[in-house]
């Protein structure tokens, strides 16, 4: 009995409070940095970074996404830059898993991402600046619904395709996707075509492709695919378990085909 008792006692996960204690000063150096600042903020991710590169969104976007973890938590940033200059920021993360300290990080982020949706935590910095479409966009005067920003934001995601890993389980963004995708007027759809968002873009694309008798326009439509398609010619994608970069005419005409019932 004596051997068993000791075999559980090593095998007990006790809190490490030294990565609790990592954790408070990654907040704490986060929270000396003025989040007015999005220079300063960045200039504290990029000394983590090893990429050469930034991810192009077309039409004059891009974002440089970093982390930095701690002990239980990492801080995730990702910057949004127009023609070079930062135009807006997100900071997220996660509280840890382990229950016993949920509260006590809640209390621990609260000054820095004072947001909480279902344990992500998160702060954005001039949301308004990405809540909209791009620059060559010439639609309607009409307003635009805030579900149709949030999707066109490239907040909502990047990567386009369906989903993947283990357990296989659906992209945000196509999701939100889904849940629109029955209730499109032919305006909807083209204001999606002018996101910000690559992802956005090419699944308003698909939608066009399946239902392309509903549009008159049909000429200025593939002009503008042709387009889209030069200015970002690879976009992320999943297939299983593995992300990788493929030609978006390639997928949007993979996609289109697909019985998105079945999704």
């Amino acid at each position: 009995m004596a051997v068993v008792h000791a075999s559980f006692a090593q095998r007990v996960d006790t809190i490490h409070q030294e990565w609790v204690q990592d954790d408070i000063g990654l907040l704490k150096t986060l929270e000396a940095i003025d989040k007015n600042d999005p220079a300063a903020m960045e200039k504290f991710f990029l000394q983590f970074d090893r990429a050469k590169e930034r991810d192009t969104l077309g039409f004059g976007w891009t974002v440089f996404s970093q982390g930095k973890g701690a002990g239980y938590i990492s801080v995730h940033a990702d910057f949004y830059h127009y023609k070079g200059k930062i135009v807006s920021y997100q900071l997220h993360s996660r509280a840890p898993s382990r229950k016993e300290l949920m509260e006590q990080y809640k209390t621990m982020f609260a000054k820095l991402l004072p947001i909480d949706s279902n344990g992500f935590y998160y702060y954005m910095f001039n949301e308004a600046a990405i809540l909209k479409p791009l620059a060559t966009y010439n639609g309607s005067n009409k307003q635009i619904s805030t579900d149709l920003l949030a999707l066109m934001s490239p907040t909502s995601g990047t990567t386009y395709g369906i989903g993947g890993g283990m357990p296989p389980s659906m992209l945000p963004n196509r999701k939100a996707f889904n849940a629109l995708k029955d209730k499109l007027s032919n305006d909807d759809v083209i204001t999606l075509m002018y996101a910000i968002n690559p992802a956005t873009r090419l699944m308003a694309f698909e939608f066009y492709r399946r239902n392309r008798n509903r549009f008159s326009n049909q000429g200025e439509i593939e002009a503008w695919m042709i387009k889209v398609y030069k200015e970002k010619p690879t976009i992320e994608t999943l297939s299983g378990c593995f992300v990788f970069h493929e030609r978006v005419e390639k997928l949007v005409n993979q996609f289109y085909m697909l019985n998105m019932k079945e999704y």
